[in-house]
């Protein structure tokens, strides 16, 4: 499972290509270079 900052991939694990969540109507994508880290880190 990837997490970047507070959102965590929706997606199956294994997928191709960038990680995703949807919360509220807005979408997040976030590749594997940021998984694990927080946004205020980069």
């Amino acid at each position: 499972m990837s997490v970047f900052d507070r959102w965590r991939c929706g997606l199956e694990d294994g997928h191709g290509g960038l990680h995703t969540a949807v919360e509220a109507g807005a979408t997040t994508a976030w590749n594997d270079v940021v998984a694990g880290r927080m946004l205020r880190d980069l």
